[in-house]
C-alpha cells in the first residue's frame, strides 16, 4: 500500500515526541484512512481536534470520512433488501476475511444469478486508491498446497504432472472434504458446478462451433484433465478418494480464479478470496499485486468510480478462444482475437529438399500452423511472416540462408 505503513509509523513517532502537535494526529489519520482503517482514522482526527479544535484541515478530513461511512451504511442497507439466496454464506466468508485482517470497506458483492456475481463500489472511489487488502495467510497459494498432506503425497510419489495447477486442485479437494477446514468459508462460496464451461457442452451446443478452432481446444482440455486424473490415481493412492468429476471441478476453480504472484522475490500463484470475484474488462480499471511491505494482496484503482459502479479486473489480453475455453465467456468486441493459418511448402518447390534440411530435416516441418493475432507486431505474426518469406525464397536467397 505504497508507503502508508511507513507514514503511519512516522506519524506515531511524531505524536510520541510531541502529543500536542495537531499535524502529527492528522498525518496518522491520513495514513490510517489510506490503509482502509476508517474507525481508527476518525479516532486519530478527533485526537488532533482535541489539540486544535478549529483546525480546518482536521475538521474537513474528519467530517468527510464520517459522511462517507454514513453513505456506505445507507447503500449497504439498500443492498440488504435485494434478494440474494447466497447472502448467508457470502456474509460468513466476508466475516471470516475481515476477522483475519482483510480490508475492503468500499466494496460490496452483487448477486446477479446463480452463475454470475460481481463486485461494486459502495461509495465514490478516486483514482489510485487501494480498495482491497487480503493478508498472506488468507491466500491459498501453491506453496501451501504443496506443503499440505495431499501435496506431500503427490510430491513423494514422483508423479509427473501435466499442470502445476493440480497441486492447488488436490488441496482444494482435501479441504472441501474436511468439515472443519480453515478454508471452509471460502470453499462454500465457490460455484457448485461449471455448467457454462464448454467442456461440458453436448453435441447440440458443439455443433454451433463448427469451423472454430475452439473445438480442438475443448477436446484437448477434456483429454488433458482425464489423463491427469488417471495419472494421479495410479501414483497417489490417497487421491483415489476423489472422483474424476470432483477433480475437474477443482481444476476449473483454479483455472478461472488463480492469480500469479511474486512473494518476497519468489514467483508463485494462488487463490485470493474476494479478489477473485471481480469480473473482466479491458482496458483495465484496476491493478493488483502482492505487497511484501503489507504482507498481503492489494488492488488499486486506475480510474475514479461512482457509487454503485461495478469494479473490474482485467484477465489480460486473450483471444476469445482462450476466454471461452478457460472462463466460459467471450467478448463481443475483442481486438486480441486470433485466427489459425496453416502453411505448407509444396513438394513442387524446386528447392524443397534444401528447405526441408534448413528446417531440421523432418518433412513434417514444412507444414506448420500459426494462431495469428490481428497485430503484425506480435511475435506469432512475425514467425508466420518469416516462414512465408522463407517458403517463397528464390534460389540465391535460399542458398545464402542455408550457408548462414
Amino acid at each position: 500500500m505504497k508507503d502508508f505503513s511507513k507514514a503511519l509509523e512516522d506519524a506515531e513517532n511524531c505524536i510520541r515526541r510531541n502529543p500536542g502537535w495537531a499535524k502529527g494526529h492528522f498525518r496518522k489519520g491520513v495514513a490510517l484512512e489510506a490503509l482502509l482503517k476508517y474507525d481508527l482514522a476518525i479516532a486519530a482526527f478527533e485526537e488532533g481536534l482535541k489539540v486544535e479544535p478549529d483546525d480546518k484541515t482536521l475538521l474537513h478530513s474528519c467530517q468527510s470520512l464520517k459522511q462517507m461511512i454514513e453513505e456506505m451504511k445507507i447503500t449497504t442497507a439498500k443492498m440488504n433488501t435485494v434478494e440474494n439466496p447466497e447472502k448467508d454464506k457470502f456474509n460468513i466468508m466476508i466475516d471470516w476475511l475481515l476477522g483475519g485482517g482483510a480490508r475492503f470497506p468500499k466494496l460490496y458483492l452483487q448477486y446477479y444469478s446463480e452463475d454470475f456475481r460481481g463486485v461494486h463500489a459502495l461509495t465514490k472511489i478516486p483514482t489510485d486508491e487501494v480498495i482491497l487488502y487480503v493478508p498472506h495467510d488468507y491466500i491459498m497459494t501453491s506453496d501451501v498446497a504443496k506443503a499440505s498432506e495431499i501435496g506431500k503425497k503427490i510430491i513423494a510419489s514422483g508423479v509427473e504432472l501435466r499442470s502445476k495447477h493440480s497441486y492447488l486442485a488436490a488441496y482444494l479437494l482435501q479441504e472441501k472434504h474436511h468439515q472443519h477446514s480453515f478454508w471452509k468459508p471460502y470453499v462454500d462460496i465457490l460455484p457448485k458446478d461449471y455448467k457454462n464451461m464448454p467442456i461440458f457442452f453436448g453435441d447440440d451446443e458443439l455443433k454451433y462451433l463448427k469451423g472454430s478452432f475452439s473445438l480442438d481446444k475443448i477436446a484437448d482440455r477434456i483429454d488433458s484433465l482425464k489423463t491427469e486424473y488417471d495419472n494421479l490415481c495410479r501414483h497417489v493412492h490417497e487421491f483415489r478418494r476423489f472422483t474424476h468429476e470432483e477433480f475437474v471441478w477443482a481444476r476449473l476453480v483454479v483455472i478461472t480464479r488463480i492469480f500469479g504472484l511474486v512473494i518476497k522475490g519468489t514467483k508463485t500463484d494462488g487463490l485470493v478470496p474476494m479478489a477473485d470475484m471481480l469480473n473482466h474488462k479491458r482496458p483495465r480499471e484496476t491493478k493488483w499485486t502482492f505487497s511484501d511491505a503489507e504482507n498481503g494482496f492489494i488492488i488499486t484503482t486506475l480510474k475514479g468510480m461512482s457509487s454503485g459502479d461495478e469494479v473490474y479486473d482485467s484477465y489480460g489480453r486473450k483471444c476469445n478462444s482462450r476466454f471461452f475455453v478457460n472462463y466460459g465467456f467471450s467478448l463481443d468486441e475483442n481486438e486480441d482475437n486470433e485466427v489459425v493459418m496453416g502453411l505448407r511448402i509444396p513438394k513442387s518447390d524446386p528447392h524443397y529438399s534444401m528447405k526441408v534440411r534448413f528446417l531440421g530435416g523432418n518433412p513434417n516441418s514444412v507444414h506448420r500452423e500459426y494462431q495469428i493475432p490481428m497485430s503484425y507486431k506480435e511475435k506469432k505474426t512475425k514467425e508466420c511472416f518469416y516462414l512465408l518469406r522463407f517458403a517463397h525464397g528464390r534460389s540465391s536467397e535460399t542458398a545464402k540462408a542455408h550457408r548462414g
